[in-house]
């Protein structure tokens, strides 16, 4: 699969299980408006309580909740799931090369470290963890909050009392 903002590009690699049917096994090439996937994924239920929504590309086969089944037609997509279903026109043409752009190895990794969010191990063994602002163990002053326009962020308690901690003023 690959996405592009006109800017970025987003490339990934998965083999669907359960393909089933006539062209089970068959390679296809489409473009879907981004609006429609935004309209999957906010429709697909979360897959560990509040977790991020998360899907399995299956058959669709009745019961399993968290399968996806994903139809193509000569110029529609459907994608079925539970109770939901959401079918689209494909956008006519071609999907730009994006072979020469993609390098085929790269010496540089990121390990993604497994924790519910987005947190990987860089190429110089640093842990990075991208988290919410109101859960971060340090504070900007105000005034450097209302230049920067987000004067509205605020930090959980349990992150004040860090901070209260780590400076010394009690727990």
């Amino acid at each position: 699969m690959v996405g592009t903002d006109g800017r970025r590009l987003a490339l990934a690699h998965r083999q669907l299980e359960g393909s089933s049917g006539p062209k089970a096994g068959v390679e296809h090439t489409a473009i879907v408006p981004v609006k429609v996937l935004a309209s999957v994924v906010r429709a697909l239920p979360p897959a560990d309580g509040d977790a991020p929504a998360e899907a399995e590309a299956s058959s669709g086969a009745a019961g399993a909740s968290d399968a996806v089944a994903i139809r193509f037609g000569p110029s529609q997509i459907s994608f079925s799931f539970g109770l939901s279903e959401v079918h689209a026109r494909l956008i006519d043409g071609e999907f730009p090369q994006f072979d020469g752009v993609v390098p085929r190895t790269s010496e540089t990794t990121a390990e993604f470290i497994p924790s519910g969010g987005l947190a990987f191990r860089e190429p110089w063994g640093n842990h990075v963890q991208v988290v919410e602002y109101g859960d971060i163990q340090f504070s900007k002053t105000p005034t450097v909050l209302r230049g920067m326009g987000l004067a509205s962020l605020g930090k959980t308690a349990a992150a004040e009392a860090d901070i209260r901690v780590a400076d010394g003023f009690g727990g």
